[in-house]
């Protein structure tokens, strides 16, 4: 006699880069519109930030102090986080980011 409870679905990750946690202070600057952001993580193509985004905005520039200003793409926002993707070559990212990707 067939369940009529359906078996959990088995989540895929899909990400194409490996992603590393931080905790690292940035700012967003979208159309002169300044945000203070905390990289929560981040790999060769994106970051997620938490940050209050204005609605409109759909591209930024992603100040890191110590390794420069990305530009980016937003995928996906909430009233407190955000999810980016970098308009760069992954690897250029990846060599400018190699610190910090290597869990430093």
């Amino acid at each position: 006699m067939p369940s009529s409870a359906a078996a959990p679905r088995k989540e895929v990750d899909r990400r194409r880069h490996r992603r590393v946690g931080t905790r690292l202070d940035a700012c967003l600057d979208g159309g002169g519109q300044l945000v203070p952001c905390v990289i929560v993580d981040v790999s060769s193509g994106g970051a997620q930030v938490l940050a209050e985004l204005p609605a409109d905005i759909d591209r930024v520039r992603l100040d890191i102090e110590a390794f420069g200003t990305f530009e980016c793409r937003v995928v996906w926002a909430t009233d407190t986080r955000a999810g980016l993707e970098f308009l760069e070559d992954p690897q250029s990212t990846t060599a400018r980011l190699a610190e910090l990707l290597a869990g430093a």
